[in-house]
């Protein structure tokens, strides 16, 4: 029993050396089964999995068009967003404007839409913060006319000394009281017509006039377009204004005018971003007159009437009628902060006016102030505007006038041919 299991253990160790090698003396085969050797097997299958790796990890390389093919789709894709909210904002600026012109019962038209729907701009360019507002302004709105009331009070105190004409003496300025009184009609948004009245009195010193120096002065009619010419790039507009004035109220000494007119073209031009202005105003004032003079007036002689006398005579003082005048008025205005500005104004106005005659007992004419020109100059400075709401505003200026430049000028002065006056100013427009 011991020799069998001797052999069973010789015969299994014989079988595995004939069917299985150890693993030092494994056997490589190629593709068409011929043996290789094991180590050039495993050199080629390491090349070829190498090859295999570096292929799969290389990655092709962007040109220089395919990147900024890549940037335009990019830039397209956010402009056709910022688009897609000038489109609601279009259509909230649309509904709006529909609502403030009262036509909600209208319904916008099919091809107001495509406004912004201009063409794309060049990838580089982004839309600008105002285009909403251009959009906005495209869309016509009707004009509506309307009535308007503006009242304007002048309270006036000159420098200037004066005589009280019932107590003959010497006395201040009075603290005078103009309120204007206008009533205008606006059919479109550039054209106003306005009709004004103009009614003066004392506060005190009832100084050559009575019942406290209430008076009215004559009418007037206004016609006014404010934009004639427009440059949105020089910020200049051209207006215009007619105005007439009829002579209802005069002197009985200066009775005899029909009527003046006052024809005056309007330049006005902003700066520093609309914050300063200019204006200028040139004016014709042809004058109808029934008669060169009127027939002079003679009373008993008194002494207050003085230098109006001649031969021991007084005479009404005389305004003799003006033929026609020209005038130039300009302004320079900055604001200084929100809602008050500081202004400068000079006005020259040359007339030309009939002689200034008398006619005496004797039948003999006189003549006192010759045929001829006279300037008077204006100058508002300082002049402060102070603009409390849209309809109220208040205005404090100083102005100094000279009635005839050619004679003895200075300017603040106060004497016979110079004056000064502060005006309080208040306007307030219904």
């Amino acid at each position: 029993m011991k020799r069998l299991f001797i052999l069973a253990i010789g015969l299994g160790l014989v079988s595995s050396n004939t069917y299985a090698a150890p693993f030092y003396k494994v056997q490589c085969y190629d593709s068409k089964y011929n043996i290789v050797s094991c180590d050039d097997k495993a050199k080629v299958a390491k090349t070829k999995k190498i090859a295999k790796l570096s292929k799969k990890k290389s990655i092709k390389k962007e040109t220089a068009s395919e990147r900024k093919a890549r940037e335009r789709a990019m830039a397209l894709r956010e402009l056709a967003r910022q688009n897609e909210t000038l489109k609601e904002e279009l259509s909230s600026l649309r509904t709006a404007n529909l609502i403030a012109s009262a036509q909600t019962s209208t319904a916008p038209t099919a091809q107001a839409a495509p406004i912004v729907q201009a063409s794309v701009p060049a990838p580089a360019a982004t839309p600008m913060p105002t285009a909403a507002t251009q959009i906005a302004k495209s869309i016509d709105t009707e004009e509506k006319s309307q009535w308007n009331f503006e009242a304007t009070d002048w309270i006036s105190k000159g420098f200037n000394s004066a005589t009280d004409s019932k107590t003959n003496a010497v006395v201040s300025s009075p603290i005078q009281n103009e309120l204007d009184l206008a009533v205008k009609y606006q059919p479109l948004k550039n054209m106003i017509f306005t009709a004004e009245e103009d009614i003066y009195w004392n506060w005190n010193n009832t100084t050559n006039a009575d019942s406290n120096g209430f008076f009215g002065d004559n009418p007037s009619f206004a016609f006014d377009y404010l934009n004639l010419y427009t440059s949105e790039t020089k910020q200049t507009t051209l207006g215009g204004q007619i105005k007439v004035v009829p002579g209802v109220n005069q002197s009985s000494r200066d009775k005899g005018m029909v009527a003046q007119f006052y024809l005056t073209a309007k330049l006005k031009s902003t700066f520093n971003d609309g914050k300063g202005y200019f204006k200028f105003e040139s004016e014709v004032d042809p004058a109808i007159n029934r008669y060169s003079t009127s027939a002079p007036t003679k009373t008993s002689y008194d002494s207050s009437m003085d230098p109006y006398t001649f031969n021991g005579l007084a005479y009404e003082k005389l305004t003799p009628n003006t033929r026609f005048a020209v005038a130039g008025n300009m302004v320079l205005g900055h604001r200084l902060i929100e809602g008050v500005t500081l202004e400068a104004g000079i006005k020259m106005t040359s007339s030309n006016k009939f002689a200034s005659e008398i006619l005496d007992s004797s039948g003999v004419n006189h003549t006192l102030v010759p045929e001829g020109w006279s300037t008077k100059m204006r100058v508002r400075f300082p002049s402060v505007i102070v603009s409390v709401s849209d309809r109220f505003t208040i205005m404090g200026i100083l102005e100094a006038n000279c009635s005839d430049i050619s004679k003895d000028f200075k300017l603040y002065a106060a004497d016979t041919n110079n004056s000064v006056t502060f005006f309080f100013v208040m306007d307030y427009a219904i």
